[in-house]
């Protein structure tokens, strides 16, 4: 006779992942006649069906659903399809409050308001600090760099637009554009030595990287369409842009030397606003389809669009944290 130890199966999770554990079932071979056991181990692997514990991720975006453009946060989980929910109004205020952005390690986030930035907590009801004086013109877009340290950001304090960097409480600034056309959309590189930014000039708009002292500024993006809004991975290794070379405003990812542009959307909806999930595989966009904006999220290849918000109101300028 042989006794065989079972091994029991707990009931899977849809869409949550599992991990595989090797077990040992052990049988007990009795043989008759011989004064002696003989135990055989058998190893089998056995899928044991513990669900993982899935990150939550928050998102950060601007609207205007309650008449004026406040910043929101949202949470949602990712296992295949993508689930949302808890909208809070973060900066319930009367101000124009936009570009929202966490920081490195989401404790903070910055935004501008009324053409001023402000840093304040993840809650947004506490430690709010303007790090801006603009002297009469407009900060606004601003960019966390990787360490957390200073921001990049878009001033017109001198007539026109131009990229500047900061420490985060608005120390040591540097302007490190210096020219007569308009520069916009600034993102560092993962590394922190360089940023890319969109710069228009001739009628075009051209994505442009150049060392975080505005030193070696090279375009990436051929002249004969306008390609703007450039966003670095996380990863250093590509940089997702908008472009309207097929016609309309498309979300375009390319390596960060800036080749093999791809088209992501490739619909006939205009997509805006890209920025990227903190491992570098989906990309967060807003996309106007039918009568207003909302926060999507895609693949990093384009596949599986997912309506975050779907909301009548106009969702732009996502940000992403892993809580």
């Amino acid at each position: 006779p042989v006794e065989v130890i079972k091994v029991v199966e707990k009931e899977v999770i849809k869409e949550v992942p599992v991990e595989v554990i090797k077990e040992v079932v052990v049988v007990k071979e009795i043989i008759k006649e011989v004064p002696v056991e003989v135990i055989k181990v058998v190893e089998k692997e056995v899928i044991k069906k513990v669900p993982q514990a899935l990150p939550e991720l928050e998102v950060l975006f601007e609207t205007d659903r309650d008449g004026y453009r406040e910043i929101y946060s949202l949470d949602i989980i990712c296992p295949k399809n993508c689930y949302s929910g808890n909208n809070v109004n973060l900066s319930n205020s009367a101000a124009d409050d936009r570009d929202p952005s966490w920081s490195p390690d989401g404790s903070r986030f910055i935004f501008s308001s009324n053409g001023e930035v402000y840093v304040v907590d993840a809650d947004g009801s506490s430690n709010k600090t303007r790090v801006t004086v603009s002297a009469g013109g407009h900060d606004t877009q601003p960019s966390w760099s990787p360490d957390g340290s200073r921001i990049a950001l878009v001033s017109s304090y001198d007539g026109d637009n131009e990229i500047n960097t900061m420490n985060i409480d608005g120390s040591k600034r540097v302007r490190v554009t210096d020219n007569s056309v308009v520069d916009t959309h600034p993102s560092w590189s993962s590394d922190g030595t360089r940023i890319v930014f969109a710069n228009k000039s001739g009628g075009k708009t051209r994505v442009y990287v150049m060392n975080k002292d505005g030193s070696n500024q090279t375009p990436l993006t051929p002249a004969t369409s306008s390609n703007w809004d450039p966003v670095w991975s996380p990863d250093g290794s590509r940089i997702v842009f908008i472009s309207n070379r097929d016609g309309n405003s498309e979300i375009y990812v390319m390596f960060a030397e800036g080749s093999r542009p791809i088209n992501l959307t490739n619909n006939n909806f205009n997509d805006a606003d890209p920025s990227w999930s903190p491992d570098s595989k989906q990309i967060l966009f807003s996309s106007f389809r039918g009568d207003n904006w909302d926060i999507f999220i895609m693949n990093v290849d384009g596949s599986n669009p997912i309506n975050l918000t779907n909301h009548p109101s106009n969702d732009r300028s996502p940000s992403m944290i892993v809580r």
